[in-house]
């Protein structure tokens, strides 16, 4: 009896050692986190900064424990998603990867290639190689409207207070760590919330020029629930005469202007919007039965786009972003890699899984993470070690710090300000559901 109690007595304490490690490391991580924005080697310690990032480390471990206990497999979830649970879209898996390299990649490239002389082979391959990568922005979109559009019936509350908010609570969080590394504490200081707000909505802060993806993708959070309606009850000929029609109205207003052709009023269907769309049609048989007609389709767009972009006079706003081109280039990789979803990308190794986990939250950071760290204080271009070293370890840098730092800000400020709201709403419920007895 007292053995079991000694044994037990052993456990808990060392129970409670593990934790006060955690607590510790996290808390100096977070500090660390904080200090970075002045630069290497970090100041001297800080003890309200340090206290600060306390008090945020033991409320992210209370939120952690309590989903622990409540779910066996929450550790392997919270790194790397629930890969093993059934029916996952693996290939979707790979495919926001894809996006995510492609997204570091072409911002690697692009300020690098600007930095040498003009028509040379070196700057039309790296040219290139951007262009055919900003195919990233057309697969971000159309994941989520694969995923929203066909995801499982729940009601517009629902889908508002699960989905959408859970979408703004992250992409509203790293604005304000963009505001916090440029401008510091201060910045973030209760007076001025209300211009923080202000300058997020409008986007108009500087700081976040990648940001633009991430409003196309809220705004059409928006209107979701109400195009998972209408394409569930169109038939396959309509889905086809959509798609087709997508594809005739942005190749219109793309070429139009060429033959001073120009409609007087844009349609969302000529939009970012209809990639969503887009998204979702690639997932049903109608797409899958023409497969080789993408294929083909897209093997020519790629070389278009290459072609192009290489060419004396750069033809590439006509080739790239939501040009049919680029489009087609889209649906293609999308589609292979639908095909070959059962074989070749049936299953996603460990760290390929952890990317596609955090993909979002690398979207949001990598921007900083490149610019500020990377290249502020590592002092590492795409072109630092040559043209192939320099852009191999930029890229490789910016993906492995945004990838640790996206796991670190998604399980402490994004996962504390994502809790409150879910206390806001339910104290809101609360009090609706009481307000709805006492009419009654």
């Amino acid at each position: 009896h007292f053995y079991m109690i000694g044994r037990e007595a052993l456990y808990m304490n060392g129970k409670k050692l593990r934790y006060g490690l955690v607590f510790i490391v996290l808390t100096t991580l977070i500090y660390m986190l904080m200090e970075l924005r002045y630069g290497l080697p970090i100041r001297p310690l800080r003890p309200k900064h340090y206290a600060a990032a306390a008090v945020l480390a033991a409320c992210s471990c209370l939120i952690h424990s309590r989903r622990a206990a409540a779910s066996p497999g929450y550790a392997g979830e919270l790194l790397l998603g629930c890969r093993n649970q059934p029916g996952r879209i693996v290939y979707m898996d790979y495919l926001r990867v894809l996006a995510s390299f492609l997204v570091i990649l072409v911002h690697v490239l692009e300020p690098a290639y600007a930095l040498l002389p003009p028509h040379t082979f070196s700057r039309n391959v790296m040219a290139a190689a951007a262009g055919l990568g900003l195919s990233c922005n057309l697969l971000f979109m159309m994941l989520s409207g694969a995923l929203l559009l066909g995801g499982r019936e729940e009601s517009v509350l629902q889908f508002y207070s699960r989905r959408f908010v859970r979408v703004l609570i992250p992409c509203f969080a790293y604005y304000l760590l963009y505001f916090f590394y440029v401008e510091g504490i201060f910045a973030l200081s209760p007076g001025n919330w209300g211009s923080l707000i202000q300058s997020f909505l409008s986007n108009d802060s500087g700081q976040t020029p990648h940001f633009w993806l991430v409003y196309i993708i809220l705004m059409f959070y928006v209107a979701a629930p109400f195009f998972r309606i209408m394409l569930r009850h169109m038939t396959e000929p309509m889905l086809e005469a959509l798609a087709a029609v997508i594809f005739i109205l942005h190749f219109i207003c793309t070429y139009g202007p060429l033959v001073h052709i120009q409609f007087a009023a844009s349609s969302f269907l000529a939009s970012w919007d209809s990639i969503f769309l887009l998204g979702y049609y690639c997932t049903t048989r109608s797409a899958m039965k023409h497969y080789r007609l993408f294929m083909t389709a897209g093997l020519l767009s790629g070389l278009a786009i290459a072609g192009s972009i290489m060419a004396p006079e750069s033809l590439g706003p006509l080739v790239y972003n939501n040009a049919p081109p680029q489009m087609l280039f889209t649906c293609a990789v999308f589609l292979f890699f639908r095909k070959h979803g059962d074989r070749l990308f049936a299953r996603i190794p460990t760290l390929l899984s952890a990317i596609g986990r955090y993909s979002f939250s690398i979207l949001l950071i990598h921007w900083l993470v490149l610019h500020r760290i990377v290249g502020d204080v590592f002092g590492i271009n795409g072109l630092s070690f040559g043209i192939a070293g320099g852009i191999l370890v930029s890229f490789l840098l910016t993906l492995v710090i945004s990838l640790a730092l996206s796991f670190l800000y998604d399980n402490t400020v994004v996962l504390c300000m994502d809790r409150a709201c879910e206390i806001f709403f339910g104290v809101l419920g609360r009090v609706g559901k009481r307000l709805g007895r006492f009419a009654k």
